[in-house]
């Protein structure tokens, strides 16, 4: 059944073992780092390149101007039913950097809460969106986040993986964009395990993935298919493929990594 969701959208069905850590994927070829479980490590590569000048031909390819298009094609089911009482629900993104997803979303009535671990990502969202007051507060929440709060919308700098309902409060949704993607395979466990700690029985996650044959080419973004979220978020999420798109023509540099097919897969998860 999860082979046909792949290719026919608006596939709904269970997955297996939210907790499951037995079947993780190994370290894949090419990765970011060689100790992908360090923190420090985990970070060089995108701190590399946050600090390469703005206009560096591929800085932060993934970073984009525009609201990304799945979540304004899925926005209604993305927030679901209780949608008109969007000034009460928050709103997760997770590894946020300085996504413009983030305004927009605050601009739904939403309460949005970013999380990156890179202090230029957040310097810069701060200077592109100035009617956006983010204030750093001389507290810091638990768990050694650092808190850049304002009106609807705060970032939380720290390592993701430290996340807590302490440290963050729960979430009624989540936009995984550019986050699960990111990750190093053999941390995947480990991200759902601290993202599924933070989000409330009910609460819905758009999850956009990049899916094509890593064995063209290394990540990251690493593939991640409808076989992988199902593993990945077991039996305690129902999840539907809501969209694939062929996307290689917008990627010339994965045609260039020898990558031949890519589709960009939106996923809507929904926590029983």
């Amino acid at each position: 059944m999860a082979a046909e969701a792949k290719t026919q959208p608006e596939t709904s069905h269970p997955a297996k073992n939210v907790n499951e850590e037995s079947s993780e994927p190994t370290v894949a070829a090419g990765s970011e780092s060689s100790r992908p479980d360090d923190p420090q490590e985990r970070l060089t590569r995108w701190v590399a390149g946050w600090a390469k000048p703005r206009d560096a031909p591929g800085r932060i390819a993934f970073h984009k101007a525009d609201p990304n298009p799945n979540l304004l094609k899925n926005l209604e089911k993305f927030l679901g039913p209780e949608q008109e009482a969007g000034e009460n629900r928050r709103v997760l993104v997770p590894l946020c950097g300085k996504t413009v997803d983030m305004p927009f979303l605050s601009s739904k009535g939403l309460d949005v809460v970013g999380v990156e671990g890179i202090q230029t990502a957040i310097d810069e969202f701060r200077e592109e969106h100035p009617d956006i007051p983010l204030e750093r507060l001389d507290r810091t929440s638990e768990g050694g986040f650092e808190v850049y709060a304002g009106p609807g919308l705060s970032i939380l700098r720290g390592d993701f993986f430290e996340l807590t309902s302490a440290s963050a409060g729960t979430f009624d949704l989540c936009l995984d964009r550019a986050a699960l993607v990111a990750v190093h395979p053999s941390l995947r466990g480990k991200y759902v395990a601290a993202l599924d700690g933070v989000l409330k029985p009910g609460a819905r996650i758009l999850l956009v993935g990049m899916n094509y044959n890593q064995e063209e080419m290394s990540g990251p973004p690493y593939s991640i298919d409808i076989k992988e979220v199902d593993r990945l978020f077991g039996n305690g999420y129902d999840a539907q493929l809501l969209t694939a798109n062929d996307v290689l023509k917008d990627y010339p540099n994965f045609v260039a990594k020898g990558c031949t097919a890519l589709k960009e897969d939106a996923f809507l998860l929904v926590k029983r």
